[in-house]
């Protein structure tokens, strides 16, 4: 923001005029042209007051680039959350139990899957062949078992894709302000 200095016309009148008005002419009210002098004899006039119109804001300057930049990373982060929560859905799987708990405890969470997700995998082992019989309480927990970790492992891929994003688009918009840089 420039400063700005109260220059007086011949008719009394004072014009506020900035910095950024040296060595111009303005117009005053009583319909003369006003030269502005030169920045260094500008400084030596009055200050002009304030308006209190309210008071001023910062700008924020709002890019293309940064408002993907943003969009990106809040995709990347969901993305993120939604591995750690697939990711956490399976570490509770223990190690070292009895197939009696292990099929007690499966059978159990069995219920908490979406039967798309189950009937997608029945059909893959159909399709190998492995599906003629009604499935077991252990196929169905290794069914659970695929299908929570081709979650994990998808969103695992889409979070380094998005991030990955984020890299080059953050690269690209720095590139171009050190090309482009305001004036």
């Amino acid at each position: 923001m420039s400063q700005r200095f109260l220059l007086t016309c011949s008719c009394g009148t004072s014009q506020p005029v900035a910095t950024t008005q040296a060595g111009q002419s303005v117009p005053c009210s009583c319909g003369r042209n006003l030269e502005v002098p030169m920045l260094r004899v500008l400084k030596r006039l009055p200050p002009a007051e304030p308006t209190t119109a309210g008071p001023v804001r910062p700008t924020v300057e709002i890019s293309i680039s940064r408002v993907l930049f943003v969009l990106a990373v809040i995709a990347t982060v969901l993305v993120a959350g939604y591995t750690l929560l697939n990711y956490m859905a399976i570490s509770h799987i223990r190690v070292g139990r009895s197939p009696e708990q292990m099929i007690a405890e499966d059978q159990t969470s069995v219920d908490a899957f979406m039967p798309d997700q189950l009937l997608r995998e029945w059909n893959k082992l159909n399709k190998e062949g492995l599906g003629m019989r009604a499935p077991t309480p252990e196929m169905m927990a290794h069914l659970m078992r695929a299908a929570l970790q081709e979650q994990v492992s998808d969103g695992l891929i889409t979070c380094g894709i998005l991030f990955g994003a984020c890299l080059l688009l953050g690269a690209f918009a720095a590139r171009s302000r050190r090309r482009n840089p305001k004036k």
